[in-house]
């Protein structure tokens, strides 16, 4: 990990759904957002101090920070570390307007791939819901030696 760049830290907290529910409750639960203590916050900066001079050298060097707290029968934290840096856009890739279906899978992929052949990362997908439907979007590296699209 470069020492003096800027940084992304995604963490996805996946925290323990009470034991005291019925196994029933717990998977109704599963996967839905929680608003228990403690806050995102507090996790962010626990996790983002423990890995001061460990992931990178000083926690001064995240400037995008992303959190997201869900219920989960498998408590976990997902950590994700990566370098910001170079253009990034956000690139449409498909609006769904019902269910996905298998063929827009397909096609995600296929959009995915060409953008990996094309040298470039894809740093995160993430979906926006308007009035049209749900928009897919990647984040990911500029062309080369082109500007944003």
């Amino acid at each position: 990990m470069p020492k003096d760049q800027p940084l992304a830290l995604e963490l996805n907290l996946h925290t323990q759904t009470p034991q005291s529910f019925s196994k029933a409750k717990q998977m109704r639960f599963e996967g839905t957002w929680d608003i228990s203590a403690p806050d995102v916050d507090n996790y962010a900066k626990f996790y983002m101090d423990t890995m001061s001079r460990i992931a990178y050298e000083d926690d001064r060097f995240i400037s995008r920070l992303w959190v997201e707290k869900k219920k989960s029968s498998i408590p976990r934290t997902e950590i994700i570390i990566y370098a910001l840096g170079g253009d990034m856009i956000n690139e449409h890739a498909i609006t769904i307007k019902e269910n996905i279906t298998p063929a827009d899978l397909e096609y995600l992929v296929k959009k995915a791939n060409k953008i990996g052949k094309q040298g470039r990362e894809v740093i995160r997908v993430y979906s926006q819901e308007d009035a049209e439907g749900r928009h897919i979007y990647f984040e990911c590296e500029a062309l080369k030696g082109r500007g944003h699209e």
